[in-house]
């Protein structure tokens, strides 16, 4: 059984000070960061590779939102789950603007590496 590994990408982002949510707030919040799970590989019978999508909103403007995506890619190169290298990412922060409400965000697109947890 593997552990929760979006509670785990969750926790690694928290201390950095913003709202951290796996789904957009109803009253929604003028900085947050959203992270979601779009895929995941079995590697063998004891990994997966787990793909986040995460996005840094920030209303204040798209410069607030990259220095956030920054501060967010490095916090995730720093999470020991997370490969170093082009092993862990797809994708680095760029800008994309949510097409419903035209708040500025950054998304970008990392690996975490998840091994099975004998109970």
């Amino acid at each position: 059984m593997f552990d929760d590994i979006d509670e785990a990408c969750l926790q690694w982002l928290a201390p950095l000070g913003w709202p951290v949510v796996t789904e957009v707030p109803a009253d929604r919040p003028p900085v947050f960061v959203r992270v979601m799970r779009t895929g995941n590989r079995r590697l063998s019978v004891a990994h997966r590779r787990i793909q986040f999508t995460i996005e840094c909103w920030n209303e204040a403007g798209e410069a607030a939102a990259e220095r956030m995506a920054d501060q967010v890619e490095a916090r995730l190169c720093q999470w020991p789950a997370v490969p170093s290298g082009a092993q862990g990412w797809l994708s680095g922060p760029y800008p994309q603007r949510d097409p419903d409400t035209g708040c500025p965000r950054y998304v970008m697109t990392c690996y975490a590496v998840q091994r099975v947890v004998v109970a």
